[in-house]
C-alpha cells in the first residue's frame, strides 16, 4: 500500500493557485496545470477549479486527506463513486502533463509545439499578420522569428502569446 498516489481535489473559483501555496505548507505537492489563455497574455488553468495533489499512500492515508479537506482554498476532494476514497488518478496522466510545461511554467498542449524551421504568424503588436520562420527561443525564452519583407530579411523576438503556429 505505500508509495505515492495522485488525488483530485476542487478549489474554490479563481483560488487554484492559493489552495495549492497551502497545499504546499502542508509539506503536500500540489499540481496546477497552467496554459497561455486564447489571444492573450494571461495564464488560465487547464482545469479550472481543479488542483492535483500528490500523497503519500500509507497508514496516515485518510488522515492526509481529511487534512487536505480543511485546507484553505480547497473546497472539496473528489471520491470514487460511492466510497469513503478520494478519486486517484493514474501518475502517469499527471508525469505526462508535468513533462510538457515550459520554462515559464506554462503547459504546452499537442499542436502548440513549435519547431525550429516552423512557419508562424504574428498575433499581435507591429508585426500582427505577418509570418516568419520560427529560429528558437533567445536566452530569456523569448521566440526568435526570421522575416523577409521587402527583400530584406531580418530577426525579431517575441514573447510565445504573440505567436503561432500556421498549420
Amino acid at each position: 500500500m505505500a508509495g505515492f498516489v495522485w488525488i483530485v481535489t476542487r478549489a474554490k473559483p479563481s483560488r487554484e493557485l492559493w489552495a495549492a501555496q497551502n497545499v504546499r505548507r502542508q509539506d503536500m505537492e500540489p499540481f496546477a496545470p497552467q496554459i497561455l489563455g486564447a489571444n492573450s497574455h494571461r495564464r488560465e488553468m487547464l482545469f479550472q477549479s481543479y488542483l492535483f495533489v500528490r500523497i503519500k499512500r500509507d497508514k496516515r492515508f485518510q488522515e492526509a486527506v481529511g487534512l487536505l479537506r480543511s485546507t484553505y482554498g480547497i473546497s472539496q476532494v473528489l471520491m470514487q463513486a460511492g466510497t469513503e476514497l478520494p478519486a486517484i488518478i493514474e501518475t502517469k496522466f499527471i508525469t505526462d502533463l508535468q513533462k510538457r510545461v515550459d520554462r515559464r511554467g506554462l503547459v504546452i498542449l499537442p499542436g502548440d509545439e513549435i519547431k525550429e524551421g516552423d512557419t508562424v504568424k504574428v498575433r499581435s503588436g507591429t508585426f500582427t499578420d505577418c509570418e516568419g520562420l520560427y529560429q528558437g527561443m533567445d536566452k530569456d525564452g523569448r521566440l526568435r522569428v526570421l522575416f523577409s519583407l521587402l527583400g530584406h530579411t531580418f530577426e525579431r523576438e517575441f514573447s510565445r502569446s504573440q505567436v503561432t503556429k500556421v498549420a
